[in-house]
């Protein structure tokens, strides 16, 4: 005799789609992060979290946490940037205070 499956929204249902997915989420957001595994991993279980506390309102999950997962590698991207530019300004000034116009390029 086999069980049917849980139905959409409860915990067993979530559970099921944790370990269905995780592992491809994973890899796909490491790809997204250029390899980065440990960040990738971060990212996936913070999102894995968020949709924990909304699966009952999720529709479709997949579609939800790869739009997440996106978005927030797109933010982690930004801030990665801003943060190269604030530092290659920070190496660029000298003790003086004075920019090396240089290594601002």
């Amino acid at each position: 005799m086999t069980t049917a499956p849980a139905p959409a929204g409860s915990p067993a249902s979530f559970e099921e789609f944790f370990h269905a997915e995780y592992d491809r989420l994973r890899r796909m957001t490491a790809m997204m992060l250029a390899g980065d595994v440990h960040q990738a991993d971060d990212l996936v279980a913070d999102v894995f979290v968020l949709l924990l506390k909304r699966w009952e309102h999720v529709e479709n999950p997949h579609t939800w946490m790869k739009a997440v997962i996106s978005r927030r590698v797109i933010k982690a991207g930004k801030t990665h940037r801003r943060n190269q530019t604030r530092l290659r300004q920070l190496w660029a000034t000298d003790r003086h205070g004075l920019a090396d116009p240089v290594l601002l390029a």
